[in-house]
């Protein structure tokens, strides 16, 4: 839902990129047959000898897609999911470091301004908030996954990665009750 609401947004009320800026400045008139532009991810294409993003974003049906960045939604929303459930502070850190560098890289390959990534996480933060404390959201979730455990259910009693460990010394690290 938070990016069928971003991208709906990007449609009720598009807004110019920062590339779209210094490309043809201030004063022209947005037009949606302008193809998309890489910006910064050009060098990265010269770099590795491919034209991979600037084929990916020239085809990209949506240039005036910068509010809000769904690159930091998405990155939020990993977060707190992350926050939500890692036991580990350290995995928590990386996640928050992930938020951090995705900001950083969509403002320096100028895809984004700083209001985008901001309302970015204003969408994840309502969606998060939506989806914790609706009646069949995570709190449902939760509770019949330690039903299940209390039953000895092991199929519904456990994560994805308890059951690819399952009987190995790895398969208490994915289980969020220990």
């Amino acid at each position: 839902m938070q990016n069928i609401s971003g991208v709906l947004t990007h449609l009720l009320f598009p807004n110019a990129p920062p590339w779209f800026i210094n490309l043809y400045g201030e004063d022209k008139e947005a037009n949606y047959e302008m193809p998309g532009y890489a910006a910064g991810l050009i060098r990265v294409d010269i770099a590795l000898g491919t034209h991979l993003h600037s084929k990916g974003f020239h085809a990209s049906p949506i240039v005036f897609g910068a509010i809000p960045s769904i690159h930091s939604s998405m990155a939020v929303m990993t977060f707190f999911f992350i926050s939500y459930y890692a036991r580990w502070t350290l995995v928590k850190i990386a996640a928050f470091l992930f938020v951090a560098t995705q900001w950083w890289a969509t403002i320096y390959l100028e895809h984004h301004w700083r209001i985008d990534l901001f309302i970015g996480l204003i969408y994840a933060l309502f969606w998060f908030t939506i989806v914790r404390n609706i009646s069949f959201g995570l709190s449902r979730v939760d509770e019949n996954f330690i039903k299940s455990r209390l039953k000895f259910n092991f199929e519904k009693g456990s994560t994805m990665g308890m059951r690819v460990f399952r009987n190995t010394r790895l398969q208490r690290s994915f289980d969020p009750l220990e």
